[in-house]
């Protein structure tokens, strides 16, 4: 052997053992084609599904990329009439909830005390017979009543379902909760229009958009379709551009997208539009017809703009140009939502700021009902997927816990303990029922506390269907489908009801015969296809199902029947809707707690429920560009008087509790406001979401709008002092925020 020939076997042993050594510890992973390709499946060709987006509740139409049985990429679906293709970050994040990590893979029994963790695996089966042992013997001890179940608002046919099983079973239990509710706005349309509900609000031939603390670009009801709105309104039409003012108390994405941003003292929204109306009305400018004019005058008198500027801190000057330009630039719209609505007067403020799109005859339009229901019933109840619990139950339904009254409770998709402040004493009280269930995806701040979990199917593996709300002026009902298979063990809510049913028997298991919730479904569609109207008209069911799944959902045109009379005075004509004068209450002396707290929901999270998917953690807040915590946003000249620099610790104090969080100096808020954005701040909920931030929500006060009973959470005092000796990170993308307050 030459020197040559040594030196190359030299190298490649070397080579070999350096490679084996890395490999050290760890197992040999290999790349395997299909043995057996599955159905539907041409390797390393993409195919795309149409679904529902679930990741907040304003129900996106999604495409779904599926290369080789895994999902790859979501899409807004260009064919679905709400949102046009479009899709926000959350919804292109919805595959961090399927290939999340630390999803439950399988059913688990609580083995320990409540919170400990203890959990021990166990089959569905065992799990199933769990579930109905504990139902039977409510029934057997005649407390049908004793079984709850909470959820977010559900909607489509599986809200119809859980209905159902509840009723069937014998209890009428069924609680929604949100914690950002729209009840107050549903309530002011019911008190002003006749109509509970939320109207199809229509952005794109506006020409003047008025907007009172409705974030409609950023998390308030269906920001999507909004925004796909708002850009026709503002680029879509050549040679005209509509013009947007924003109110609100601090200057958030959408009042930096208007063309003027007018800052408010917080619950005072509604003072300021009667002041709006009382120019509107003085000054003959009003389109809309309203009904004895006199009335109107009687009732705006006291909203003169010397006293309404002296109220809201905007001055009297800028009241009336605004008015003017409001009246006589039309077709002009004013929303009402957000803060505005969840102060304890938030009635009054979105009453009155609807006063203002009667006087100009704006188009108010409403969705029409469940295409389910509208439809010519079939041997089966339709489902009432406008049904829901008023927020202001929530608090009842503490109270019935403490009593000892609830004695199974069911979970699905909803996370109280983390949303409701500490002072409602849910977490106490939720100790007392004997028996919990969870249906979660994730082990989160309330499911935690189940003695059984049996976890769902993400949106991305399961049968559903929806019917948005905020809907549009159309029929409009979306299917939603599995795109892959399931990534674990985990069973749809809805075959366990069903499965629950069968096992119970006796009129459960008759009134809900179906072997799974794809066949159910499939009847309920039926209805529709017998109709022979709309968008998909076969005649063959196969055929209509099939065509619906390729395309996503099915609409239909839309009359609206007259405006019932109890919202109109004589000849059609609106009477004057003005409420008594209220004023907003926070529950603190302002001597003691002398800055308002202005709860942000995250652009990114809402009010957390995306917090455990790491691309949204690493999303950006678009006004101050900080990422992966909290923080508390101080004007320039509060962080002056008070000695806070900015990332400094602050302690954010109500007379409720306290959070902890670096300062952020924003001069695009009031001096008497601080702001925090909400979402962060969990106990539990995966490496992401886990003690990550604080959650503002812990801290509110434990006030309700007075007609709604709705959380107030717009309605709380804080005072802010140094954290001495604590450390806090302020993470973020850029120095000092963008000087956009030198714009307006």
């Amino acid at each position: 052997m030459d020197r040559r020939e040594f030196l190359k076997l030299s190298g490649l042993v070397a080579t070999g053992s350096l490679l084996t050594n890395c490999g050290q510890g760890k197992p040999t992973e290999y790349l395997h084609a299909y043995p057996e390709t599955p159905f539907q499946v041409i390797p390393g060709l993409g195919q795309w599904y149409a679904s529902i987006c679930q990741q907040c509740p304003a129900g996106c139409g999604i495409v779904v990329r599926v290369v080789d049985g895994r999902a790859k990429k979501i899409e807004g679906n260009p064919l679905y009439p709400l949102n046009r293709g479009k899709v926000c970050a959350r919804g292109q994040a919805g595959l961090q909830v399927l290939y999340n990590p630390d999803r439950i893979r399988g059913p688990l029994k609580l083995t320990g005390r409540r919170g400990s963790g203890a959990y021990e695996k166990i089959s569905w089966a065992e799990g199933l017979k769990l579930l109905a042992d504990k139902l039977r013997e409510l029934k057997d001890k005649g407390e049908e009543q004793g079984l709850w179940f909470i959820s977010r608002l559900l909607r489509g046919n599986f809200a119809w379902l859980v209905e159902k099983f509840l009723m069937l079973f014998g209890s009428h239990n069924y609680l929604s909760y949100e914690p950002f509710s729209p009840d107050p706005l549903i309530r002011a349309n019911a008190m002003i229009f006749g109509e509970e509900a939320i109207p199809a609000y229509d952005l794109a031939d506006i020409n003047y958009l008025l907007s009172f603390s409705a974030n409609f670009l950023e998390t308030w009801l269906s920001p999507v379709r909004y925004g796909v709105g708002y850009g026709q309104m503002r680029q879509g039409r050549p040679g005209q551009r509509g013009k947007f003012i924003q109110v609100e108390p601090r200057l958030s994405m959408t009042a930096a997208n208007a063309d003027e941003w007018i800052p408010i003292k917080p619950g005072y929204e509604g003072i300021l539009a009667l002041g709006l109306a009382h120019i509107i009305l003085k000054e003959g400018l009003y389109k809309g017809q309203i009904d004895n004019p006199l009335a109107w005058e009687e009732a705006l008198k006291e909203y003169a703009p010397k006293k309404v500027a002296e109220l809201t801190g905007v001055s009297a000057d800028k009241i009336i140009r605004v008015a003017r330009e409001f009246a006589t630039r039309g077709p002009s719209l004013a929303l009402g939502g957000g803060t505005a609505g969840a102060t304890t007067n938030g009635v009054f403020n979105l009453v009155a700021i609807n006063t203002l799109n009667i006087l100009v005859g704006s188009k108010i339009k409403f969705p029409p009902p469940s295409p389910f229901s509208e439809l010519p019933p079939t041997n089966r109840p339709s489902p009432d997927l406008s049904a829901k619990a008023q927020a202001g139950r929530m608090t009842t339904f503490v109270n019935t816990m403490r009593a000892g009254e609830v004695k199974l409770l069911m979970l699905y998709d909803t996370n109280p303990v983390f949303t409701l402040p500490e002072v409602s004493g849910f977490q106490k009280a939720i100790e007392k029922v004997p028996f919990i269930v969870s249906f979660g995806s994730f082990m989160d701040d309330t499911t935690s506390l189940a003695d059984l979990i049996l976890p769902e199917h993400t949106y991305l593996e399961r049968w559903g269907d929806d019917v948005p709300e905020p809907g549009l002026d159309i029929f409009l009902a979306g299917i939603m489908q599995p795109v892959v298979n399931p990534v674990f063990d985990t069973r749809a809510t809805a075959n366990v009801l069903l499965g629950l049913a069968k096992e119970l028997g006796g009129e459960l298991a008759e009134a809900l015969p179906w072997k799974g919730y794809a066949e159910l479904l499939k009847e309920r569609w039926r209805i529709i296809q017998q109709s022979k109207r709309g968008s998909i008209q076969e005649e063959d069911f196969e055929e209509f199902w099939s065509t619906l799944l390729q395309v996503g959902y099915w609409w239909d045109s839309y009359t609206p029947a007259p405006p019932p009379p109890t919202a109109k005075g004589k000849k059609g004509k609106q009477e004057a809707p003005i409420l008594p004068l209220e004023l907003p209450e926070y529950g603190a002396r302002p001597e003691e707690y002398p800055y308002h707290l202005h709860i942000n929901p995250s652009v990114a999270f809402t009010e957390g429920q995306g917090a455990n998917q790491p691309w949204l953690q690493e999303l950006p807040d678009p006004i101050t560009t900080v990422v992966w915590g909290s923080w508390v946003e101080i004007n320039p000249e509060t962080a002056r008087k008070l000695g806070i620099t900015e990332g400094a610790p602050v302690w954010v104090e109500s007379p409720h509790g306290r959070a902890l969080v670096p300062a952020l100096i924003y001069p695009g808020i009031m001096p008497e406001v601080v702001s925090m954005p909400a979402g962060q701040g969990h106990t539990l909920y995966g490496r992401y979401a886990q003690n990550r931030g604080a959650n503002p929500l812990k801290i509110l006060a434990p006030l309700t709008e007075s007609r709604t009973g709705a959380w107030a959470w717009a309605a709380t005092r804080v005072k802010l002092y140094k954290a001495v000796g604590e450390e806090v990170r302020l993470v973020k993308l850029a120095g000092y925020p963008r000087l956009l307050w030198e714009l307006f």
